[in-house]
């Protein structure tokens, strides 16, 4: 009777162990495909008054728009993308030499998904 009982057991407990890995599939993809949230270019050194696109990228994921501001009062301007180019923007430096950012958000309909920062350094070319 024991053999009896103990081949159940372990049928029921191989059972158990298939079902619970029945619904592993979207684990393995997100870690053969993982979600990136990237800048196609995170800084550059500008000459004042100089423009620059910034082109923010997604792969694998849900993102369906994006949002770039300039964090500093007189930090240039931005000027996103429209229509199906809303993942680029063309960045403006200011005159006044320094270091500005642009705060790239990536969003899901009003959601967050991840936050990036383009870096500019406004400085007079050397010659």
């Amino acid at each position: 009777m024991s053999s009896r009982r103990n081949r159940f057991v372990a049928a029921f407990l191989l059972a158990l162990g298939i079902a619970s890995l029945s619904g592993c599939g979207g684990a393995v993809d997100s870690v053969v495909n993982p979600t990136t949230y990237e800048l196609t270019d995170s800084d550059a050194i500008l000459s004042p008054n100089a423009s620059f696109t910034i082109e923010a990228i997604s792969t694998n994921s849900d993102v369906t728009g994006h949002d770039f501001q300039v964090q500093e009062e007189g930090g240039g301007t931005v000027v996103q993308g429209t229509g199906s180019q809303t993942n680029t923007a063309l960045y403006t430096a200011p005159s006044t030499l320094g270091t500005y950012h642009v705060r790239v958000r990536f969003l899901r309909n009003s959601d967050v998904r991840a936050t990036r920062t383009f870096t500019a350094t406004v400085a007079v070319p050397s010659e």
